[in-house]
C-alpha cells in the first residue's frame, strides 16, 4: 500500500511533522491528471514521500504517504 497514513500505519501528526521539516527544496507541484485546475503538492524530505492536494479550507486529501 502506497498511502501509510490512510491504513493507520501512521498518524495525520507524522505526516504534519515531516511537512514542517521539509525545507522547500523537497517540493514540487504539477496539475491533478483528471481535473487540470487541481494543484497536487509532492514532498520527498527524509526517505518519505509525501503527495497530496486540498478540496477546500482546512480539507486536504492524501494520495501517498510512503517511505
Amino acid at each position: 500500500m502506497k498511502n501509510l497514513l490512510s491504513t493507520g500505519q501512521i498518524s495525520a501528526q507524522f505526516v504534519e511533522a515531516l511537512i514542517t521539516r521539509s525545507d522547500g527544496t523537497q517540493y514540487r507541484s504539477s496539475p491533478h491528471h483528471s481535473s487540470a485546475s487541481i494543484d497536487v503538492h509532492i514532498i520527498e524530505s527524509g526517505g518519505w514521500y509525501v503527495k497530496f492536494y486540498f478540496v477546500g479550507d482546512p480539507e486536504t486529501v492524501f494520495i501517498s504517504v510512503h517511505q
